[in-house]
């Protein structure tokens, strides 16, 4: 068995390759949607003019698929090649995958990249949006548990 087979993935999955390059590109843009839905949460319950609601939401949609496309090309990606390699396929795994690589990320950005501190509340935030990135990639790429053995 080779390390990255394609025994990942169900046998009805087509493409399964293909599907996986699609969801390291599709699901960081996907996890940013609610990012910006909360930024135009917060900033609409802050702010009093409509057109400052929208700049910030924008930033704050922008940003964060900045943030996850960086994340998916560097951390993320780290995380899924493990989790493949290791043969690893249920969304619990993916999950604490991808919430423990977003941590490692923003720590690492954090202090090597700006120099800055880290939040509790940064650390809860990159360690959902991490785990929701993998989980929609899992399921872009078609990633599956293998089916239950008859019993018996």
């Amino acid at each position: 068995m080779a390390v990255f087979s394609n025994d990942w993935w169900p046998s009805q999955v087509r493409r399964p390759r293909l599907r996986l390059l699609a969801a390291l590109a599709l699901s960081p843009a996907l996890a940013a949607i609610p990012a910006g839905l909360v930024g135009f949460v917060v900033a609409g319950l802050n702010l009093s003019d409509g057109g400052a609601v929208r700049e910030q939401t924008a930033i704050v949609a922008l940003s964060a698929l900045g943030a996850l496309l960086a994340f998916m090309g560097s951390f993320g990606l780290a995380a899924i090649l493990a989790l493949w390699a290791t043969r690893r396929r249920s969304a619990g795994a993916f999950a604490l995958a991808g919430a423990a690589a977003g941590a490692l990320f923003l720590l690492a950005t954090n202090l090597l990249v700006t120099g800055l501190t880290t939040t509790p509340a940064q650390m809860a935030a990159f360690a959902l949006l991490g785990a929701l990135t993998l989980l929609i990639a899992r399921r872009i790429a078609g990633v599956r548990p293998p089916p239950e053995a008859p019993a018996g």
